[in-house]
C-alpha cells in the first residue's frame, strides 16, 4: 500500500481509537488508590490523556512527546508504547513503528484486543512490512471483534500477510481468505489472494477460475496497487489474473516480476516453466463452450 493510500485510513482509525480510549471523568475518583498501588500511575494517565488528545487533533509530535513521558513514568505499560507507535505512523516514521508495537505486544498482547486499536496497529505493521507481527496482532483483535464488514476486511489482511510469509503459512492464508468470503459479499481482494494461494497449493485450474471472476471486471490493478504486500506478491496476483483472461504475454512478464525474491521462488519458477513448455493454455473454456 502506498503511503498516500495508507495515511488517510490510518489517521481516521487513530482518531476513532483516541475517542474510544477516553476514560469517563468518574474514573478520577479511583486514581488516588490506584496511585497508592502503582506509584507513577497518575502521571502516566495524565500523559496518556495528552497523547490521545494530540493524536485526535493530529498533533503527532506532541503525542510522541506525551507517550515518551508516559513511558518514563511507567515503562512496562503496553498502552503507552502502542500509542507511541501510532504517533510514529502519523509522522510518517512507519519503519520505526514495528519495533515499538512488538515491544507493546511483549508487555501485553491484550491491549491489541480493542477493535480499533488492534486494527490501526495491524494496518500500521503491515504497511511497514512487519507481516509476522501483523498476523499476531490480527489474531488478538479478531478473537474479540464482532462479526462485521470490518471483520471481513481483517480476515483478508490476515490472508495477505500469511501468504506473504511463505509456504509454512499457506494453509492459514487459505483459511483466512475463505473465512472472509463466507462472511459477506465476495471481496475482489480476497478472491485474488485465494486464487494465488490455491495455485501455490497445487490447484492452478481452480485458481484461474476464481481469478477470472475478478479479472473480468478489468480493474484489478487498482486493487493490487493498494495491497500492503511486497511487489513480488502483487506481481504474482497480477500474473494469475492476466493468465485467467488469457493475456499470456503479459502474464509471463508478471511471473518474471514475481520471481525476483521472496519465499515463493519455487512456485514462481514452476509457473514460468509452464509458459516455456506451452502448458499455460487455459483448459476450461470461457463461457462454458468448447
Amino acid at each position: 500500500m502506498t503511503k498516500s493510500a495508507y495515511l488517510p485510513c490510518f489517521l481516521a482509525a487513530v482518531w476513532m481509537a483516541s475517542l474510544a480510549l477516553v476514560r469517563p471523568e468518574s474514573a478520577n475518583a479511583s486514581e488516588f488508590w490506584d496511585e497508592v498501588r502503582s506509584p507513577g500511575l497518575r502521571v502516566f494517565r495524565t500523559h496518556i490523556r495528552q497523547a490521545r488528545r494530540s493524536i485526535r487533533t493530529r498533533a503527532f509530535d506532541e503525542a510522541l512527546r506525551a507517550t515518551d513521558r508516559a513511558i518514563a513514568a511507567l515503562p512496562r505499560r503496553a498502552e503507552a508504547h502502542l500509542l507511541r507507535a501510532l504517533a510514529l505512523g502519523g509522522l510518517g516514521r512507519r519503519a520505526e513503528a514495528p519495533a515499538v508495537l512488538s515491544h507493546a505486544y511483549s508487555l501485553s498482547a491484550k491491549v491489541f484486543e480493542h477493535p480499533v486499536l488492534g486494527t490501526s496497529s495491524a494496518e500500521l505493521a503491515a504497511s511497514a512490512g512487519a507481516y509476522d507481527l501483523t498476523a499476531r496482532i490480527l489474531v488478538q483483535v479478531l478473537g474479540r471483534m464482532q462479526d462485521s464488514k470490518g471483520r471481513q476486511a481483517l480476515y483478508v489482511l490476515l490472508g495477505d500477510v500469511q501468504l506473504s510469509l511463505g509456504p509454512d503459512r499457506l494453509s492459514d492464508a487459505v483459511r483466512a481468505y475463505r473465512d472472509a468470503l463466507r462472511r459477506s459479499t465476495p471481496n475482489p481482494r480476497a478472491l485474488l489472494g485465494l486464487a494465488l494461494a490455491l495455485s501455490r497449493a497445487g490447484d492452478h485450474e481452480e485458481a484461474l477460475e476464481i481469478a477470472r471472476r475478478v479479472a473480468a471486471g478489468g480493474d484489478f490493478d487498482h486493487i493490487l496497487n493498494q495491497l500492503p504486500v511486497p511487489p513480488t506478491e502483487q506481481a504474482a496476483r497480477r500474473a494469475i489474473a492476466l493468465e485467467a483472461i488469457r493475456d499470456r504475454s503479459a502474464a509471463e512478464r508478471a511471473w518474471m516480476d514475481a520471481d525476483k525474491d521472496g519465499p515463493w521462488g519455487a512456485h514462481t519458477q514452476r509457473q514460468r516453466a509452464r509458459f516455456r513448455r506451452g502448458a499455460h493454455r487455459v483448459r476450461r473454456p470461457l463461457g462454458g463452450t468448447p
